[in-house]
């Protein structure tokens, strides 16, 4: 039998200087990625190939909260600070977190109202993003 896995959203996890909880997610919730490709290659005329290593750590992650979260004014006033703060992305079952430790809110969301009350999202820069995988216990 294979080795199946299955994915609760409930494990995912969103620390905010290992204090502060995010929570009221919407359903496309978190997402994160690494600014660069951490290596991008060169072919000359002859065939020749240079591998250049770029060594930039920058990331961004997307946190997306209903309009009716706690977290959203708390992402407010942590913008309004421009400081620093650490920010993890979790998941117990996958093994895996994605964040860093020097990170600011970029850019706070847009608002909207309609016959439905629009999402909130945020959009973080890390300075020193990083994935792991198979990394929590």
């Amino acid at each position: 039998m294979p080795d199946l896995k299955k994915f609760d959203p409930k494990e995912s996890v969103v620390s905010i200087n290992n204090s502060y909880n995010v929570s009221g997610f919407a359903s496309d919730f978190i997402t994160g990625s690494a600014d660069n490709d951490g290596v991008t290659f060169v072919e000359g005329a002859m065939g020749d190939v240079v591998a250049n290593i770029n060594p930039s750590q920058m990331g961004t992650i997307t946190i997306t909260l209903l309009a009716t979260s706690p977290s959203v004014a708390f992402l407010n006033r942590l913008a309004k600070t421009k400081e620093w703060f650490s920010i993890w992305v979790a998941h117990k079952s996958l093994g895996e977190r994605f964040g860093g430790s020097h990170a600011m809110v970029s850019k706070v969301p847009d608002g909207s109202y309609g016959t439905t009350v629009g999402n909130r999202v945020f959009t973080i820069k890390v300075a020193d993003y990083t994935f792991d995988s198979s990394t929590i216990a």
